[in-house]
């Protein structure tokens, strides 16, 4: 890890509206989404929903990232009417992860009948690590059904008779959209929301998360072909970011949409051991890791470590710290988060999977309480204030200040058993967002 991680930037004066600049939206709908977790382990499988809300249709990216680089195992085109829903699951396959749908909404590539595997079959232990990981959805693009070239609509909603074939068509050769991607398109809405839903028959319980979603990512249209897996949650065209009641400039647009998700910590409650059979699993996301160390002066400018880790990776320690319901206090040893996707199982606790990017804690000396873990450097204690950080400096503005911590998107998943219903399947499950003291 640094020396320890932060942001450090500089108000731009005079700016007196968030226009331009890319924020966290308050409602869940936005131009970009993010989910934080799907799972196919342990067996789960993840149900994924994305909604467009607006009055136009919209075109956006859906990225599938395995769990511990980040690399993309799928991508397509996603073309939705509006007030239209499109629902995809990925469930467990032979070789790593398979993604199915039923659903009626366009893609391309168009998804077969029989599902699609995450990675192909060109990689295998790529297909493997593909069973747990994270999600972007990238709004690219908005009302497509006004291109000329494409069949009238019909009936009521303004996309409703525009097929597949003919949405193919206009990437062909002759296409409209064969030399111009964008030609007749709008940007993007702000209305795409969507959620996950992990379900597990075997232990009768299902896992509903929320996306995180970005509003003004985008001030223009930028289809890209459906081979094209870009563009990333890296790439915002906005390098400002409206926050701490301003409107605040960062060198690229990565570091904006970083300085949106820091946090000093994840916090949240925990339960663990006999009684109700409580188990208690954590997961902490870095959505832009992959793209801030993927520069060249990462080494200079990331908030997260470029020290070397396991299978490529690069890994950020942490120590947890418990507190029981009482207020007594206990720290665990430090541990490493590697992956982009990380899943932190207390005890023998293992309601996720995560092969690749779990990790396990020893056993509490509390059976509940609350856990924190800080992003601050190892030894410098819960208290201590957290040392000078390596910095994303912003040269305009007035004097710098520093965003302490790392851009991430964190929850807690609690579930018990309760044993005393005469037999019957009695699971149940919590889940929370990790909170920080600091916030960003």
């Amino acid at each position: 890890m640094n020396p320890a991680a932060s942001l450090t930037l500089a108000v731009t004066l005079g700016l007196s509206s968030a226009a331009g600049a890319v924020e966290l939206s308050a409602s869940g709908a936005g131009q970009v989404l993010i989910y934080p977790l799907y799972s196919v382990e342990s067996g789960n499988d993840t149900a994924i929903h994305v909604t467009n809300a607006s009055m136009t249709p919209t075109v956006a990216k859906v990225r599938i990232l395995e769990g511990l680089e980040g690399r993309v195992v799928h991508s397509f085109n996603l073309y939705l009417g509006s007030h239209d829903v499109w629902t995809g699951v990925l469930t467990r396959s032979d070789s790593g992860a398979r993604l199915v749908s039923a659903d009626s909404s366009c893609t391309l590539p168009q998804l077969p009948a029989e599902g699609v595997e995450l990675a192909g079959a060109t990689d295998p232990g790529l297909a493997a690590r593909a069973r747990v990981g994270s999600i972007e959805v990238i709004g690219m693009a908005g009302n497509w059904a006004s291109v000329p070239s494409l069949p009238p609509q019909m009936g009521s909603a303004p996309i409703m008779g525009i097929p597949c074939d003919a949405l193919r068509d206009a990437f062909g050769e002759g296409g409209v959209w064969a030399q111009d991607s964008n030609a007749g398109l709008y940007p993007p809405a702000n209305g795409l929301s969507g959620s996950v839903t992990l379900t597990n028959v075997m232990n009768g319980h299902q896992i509903a998360l929320d996306a995180t979603a970005l509003l003004d990512f985008s001030q223009n249209a930028r289809q890209t072909r459906p081979e094209n897996p870009e563009p990333t949650l890296g790439q915002s065209e906005t390098t400002y970011a409206a926050m701490r009641d301003a409107v605040l400039p960062f060198r690229n647009g990565t570091e904006a949409v970083t300085a949106l998700l820091t946090h000093q910590s994840g916090d949240g409650d925990y339960a663990y051991g006999a009684g109700l059979n409580a188990e208690t699993d954590w997961v902490i996301t870095f959505p832009t890791k992959a793209y801030l160390n993927a520069v060249p002066d990462a080494s200079l400018h990331s908030p997260f470590s470029v020290t070397p880790g396991p299978a490529g990776t690069t890994c950020e320690a942490t120590q947890p710290w418990y507190q029981s319901r009482e207020a007594l206090l206990s720290a665990d040893h430090t541990i490493d988060l590697c992956g982009i996707t990380n899943v932190i199982g207390i005890g023998t606790s293992n309601i996720l999977g995560g092969q690749y990017v779990r990790t396990q804690l020893a056993v509490p000396l509390y059976s509940a309480g609350w856990m924190s873990l800080w992003f601050w450097p190892p030894g410098s204690g819960i208290m201590a204030p957290p040392s000078p950080l390596r910095n994303l400096t912003v040269s305009s503005g007035s004097a710098p200040f520093s965003l302490q911590g790392l851009g991430m998107i964190g929850f807690s998943i609690i579930r018990i058993q309760n044993g005393d219903v005469d037999g019957l399947l009695s699971n149940y499950v919590s889940v929370k967002r990790l909170t920080s003291p600091a916030g960003h």
